[in-house]
């Protein structure tokens, strides 16, 4: 995004997206109007109008409050000509005490971080009539990061109206460093639920009988005012020098006069019969390209985490992939290690025919044929290579803790490896602990997009995506992909899941390992499935329990002998047979001695 352009957003890099996907600049809702021109200094900071509406519960006011601090603190770090040097925000509320929204920004600021949030003493009647008050309330304004100003209940659109346009001489005049103004919130719905009933009876002060369309009008104008938006005739006259962030109680579905007035609209919804189903959608952005359609977020300690549809990530993945493209000659990839030393001999010896880093490898075979261990030694070796990765888990059908399991008795084949370990994280299990992300899909209620958002939060952003990682993700596995095929109905976007996960982590340099086995008593041979289009490596993996194993083996508890077939390597046709003792694959567990 250009350096020198603020915007209204949030710290979540997913709610940014939205815009991004599009032409890979707008990280939100832009703050200066781009209508005007830019060397007009007079109105080079004006601002802009947001509407966040919702039912009650929906996470409005934490939408809000993280909006102001990330965009203040994107402001600040900017140090954009004609602002001052510290932007601040005032927040009015009427819904709830100013404490507590004080308190929740605060849990909401980086721990690390000294800005101030607080609470003011004055209401917006001292504000508004009281010099003494303005005055006070200007220093807190200005000391404060944000101060949290309480709105009486009587308080109507004139009163806030009259405050905010005084505010605006304030900091047009450079007194006041106030950029950001919310007000929490602006129910008209509530204000104006008697405009239905049969028996409307109002009046001006003058005795004038007003209709409802009449009485719906001087609200529209009140609100077209309170947000700054001017009238047609007066467009230089009534700009402010502020953005205003409105919080309306509406749900998501419903429409009214007043969103045609604000710059930007972001709907929230929350469905009480289902599990964790809250979605955002962006229902207007003007003059700005963005995704309109709805996604799901949750809430955490850090606010609102919107995860994007496939949708988003195709259009995303496309837009980086068309503005990285380099034409030419390419430097050629380090090969691949799959962990099993077999298996990587026979593929450094098929030159040209050799894996990659960051390629998709397919593996399957039946129940039983050992592609449990080939993943977990698969992923170890990203350990092996470098001890400071990290590495994904994504699971249909096993239980984490089995990887966890196998890892910890890998570590042991590899002293160098637990050396490491016990240095960094000062034990073998917190080390692996920090340096593995965990998607257990097994929960009915999981949701493709969310799976994709915390895939990209772990490659992309590792702090968001596990704070205790640091360290880059290097591989990546998925265990049980033929359970995608359970539900017919849902399987287009299964594939477009499964498109855009190889793809995404291709872009990345990440190798991965997807594990699925065909369906059916059909032949294995006759039987690939169908993630084998989308990946550059195919290895089929059988175990024959009747075959006679060699006599160098003789520390197997198991009769028989692994079966494994590269069928293609690089994207070429390999269809390379080999045999491998069952010590090459399995993963021995030693039972602990029990004290005596």
């Amino acid at each position: 995004m250009p350096e020198n352009e603020p915007f209204l957003s949030t710290d979540d890099p997913f709610f940014s997206a939205l815009f991004e996907c599009f032409d890979g600049q707008s990280a939100g809702f832009r703050i200066l109007n781009h209508n005007q021109n830019a060397s007009d200094q007079n109105h080079g900071a004006s601002g802009t109008s947001i509407l966040i509406h919702g039912n009650a519960g929906t996470g409005k006011t934490t939408l809000a409050c993280q909006m102001t601090l990330q965009s203040l603190s994107n402001i600040n770090r900017m140090k954009l000509p004609d602002w001052p040097e510290k932007a601040t925000a005032i927040y009015l509320t009427l819904d709830q005490r100013a404490s507590e929204i004080a308190n929740l920004m605060r849990r909401l600021l980086p721990e690390d971080t000294d800005e101030i949030v607080a609470e003011s003493p004055f209401s917006i009647g001292d504000l508004i009539e009281d010099e003494d008050g303005i005055i006070g309330a200007r220093e807190a304004a200005n000391k404060n990061l944000v101060t949290v100003f309480p709105l009486p209940y009587d308080a109507g659109f004139s009163s806030i109206e009259r405050y905010l346009t005084k505010l605006n001489v304030l900091t047009t005049s450079g007194t006041s460093s106030v950029r950001i103004v919310v007000i929490d919130s602006v129910n008209l719905s509530l204000q104006l639920k008697d405009l239905n009933a049969a028996d409307v009876d109002a009046s001006t002060q003058d005795g004038t009988r007003l209709d409802k369309t009449a009485i719906r009008t001087q609200a529209a104008e009140a609100f077209r005012k309170l947000i700054s938006h001017p009238p047609a005739n007066k467009i230089r006259q009534s700009e402010r020098c502020f953005s205003t962030i409105v919080v309306y109680e509406a749900a998501a579905s419903e429409h009214f006069p007043e969103e045609y007035f604000v710059e930007g609209i972001v709907a929230l919804d929350c469905s009480a019969d289902s599990h964790e189903s809250r979605t955002i959608r962006i229902r207007k952005a003007r003059h700005q390209p963005h995704d309109s359609g709805q996604h799901s977020f949750s809430l955490s300690d850090r606010g609102v985490e919107v995860s994007p549809s496939l949708s988003v990530w195709a259009q995303a993945l496309r837009t980086q992939l068309l503005g990285n493209h380099q034409l030419g000659q390419q430097p050629e990839p380090p090969r691949l290690r799959m962990g099993i030393a077999p298996l990587d001999q026979i593929l450094a010896a098929q030159s040209p025919y050799f894996t990659t880093e960051g390629s998709s490898t397919l593996l399957f075979g039946k129940p039983g044929a050992g592609k449990a261990d080939f993943l977990a030694r698969f992923l170890f070796q990203s350990w092996i290579e470098d001890p400071d990765s990290s590495i994904i888990f994504g699971t249909w059908k096993r239980d984490p803790l089995n990887l966890i399991s196998d890892l910890n008795t890998l570590s042991k084949e590899h002293p160098a490896v637990i050396r490491h370990f016990k240095k960094s994280q000062g034990s073998v299990e917190n080390a692996i602990g920090s340096r593995l992300h965990v998607l257990d899909m097994r929960d009915p209620y999981f949701s493709l997009p969310r799976v994709m958002s915390s895939i990209v939060r772990s490659v992309d952003h590792p702090s968001t995506g596990n704070p205790t990682s640091p360290y880059p993700v290097k591989r990546a596995g998925f265990f049980g992909l033929t359970n995608l095929n359970e539900s017919p109905s849902a399987r287009d976007e299964q594939w477009n899941f499964l498109r855009l996960l190889t793809r995404f982590l291709e872009s990345r340099k990440v190798s991965n390992l997807l594990v699925d086995w065909p369906i059916g008593e059909q032949s294995q041979r006759n039987a690939r499935p169908l993630a084998a289009r989308l990946c550059a490596n195919e290895i089929l993996c059988e175990y024959d329990g009747t075959a006679t194993q060699s006599k160098h083996d003789k520390t197997s508890k198991t009769a028989g002998i692994y079966q494994v077939t590269i069928m293609r390597a690089n994207f070429h046709r390999l269809n390379a047979d080999l045999r491998i003792l069952p010590a090459d694959i399995e993963i021995r567990h030693l039972a602990k001695k029990l004290d005596m």
